[in-house]
């Protein structure tokens, strides 16, 4: 899996493309709040042109996203149908709710006798949805190997 930007990078897009594309995928972190609209603000106050467009869904998971491993290849291609190498960035938001949906992941925590039991808990928890993103994106970034990935 290709290595994440972190947000402060938008800052240096200038430099990737002369309009900086980014799609936002994932939860509702890209839907409801803090929204795409961020990334259109860190463009705006740093003088960097972009084009930013959002399919995410507010209460979506990774590994529902990931049932189809296309799904954020699909929404590359409708977000930006004119753009053969996909968009410059994608910014994915999702695997905070699989953690908040897993019972096995609450009941683990719930019966964890120290901390040190607990961390095993969300080590294992993690581990799903690492998985289920690292299904999408390896698709991703096959159909498009020029597109970097960001997140929180």
């Amino acid at each position: 899996m290709k290595s994440f930007l972190v947000v402060g990078c938008f800052a240096t897009a200038s430099a990737v493309s002369a309009d900086n594309s980014v799609l936002v995928f994932g939860d509702s972190w890209g839907d409801t709040g803090p929204t795409y609209k961020q990334i259109e603000d860190t463009f705006t106050a740093h003088g960097v042109k972009g084009n930013v467009k959002s399919a995410a869904v507010g209460g979506t998971t990774a590994c529902g996203w990931a049932k189809d491993p296309q799904a954020m290849v699909k929404a590359a291609k409708k977000k930006f149908p004119n753009a053969k190498d996909g968009p410059d960035f994608v910014w994915y938001t999702a695997g905070g709710n699989d953690l908040i949906d897993d019972k096995a992941f609450h009941t683990c925590t719930k019966n964890a006798k120290s901390l040190d039991e607990a961390k095993k808990c969300y080590g294992a928890a993690t581990d799903i949805a690492i998985q289920c993103t690292k299904t999408m994106f390896d698709e991703y970034w096959k159909a498009f190997p020029k597109s970097h990935g960001v997140q929180l």
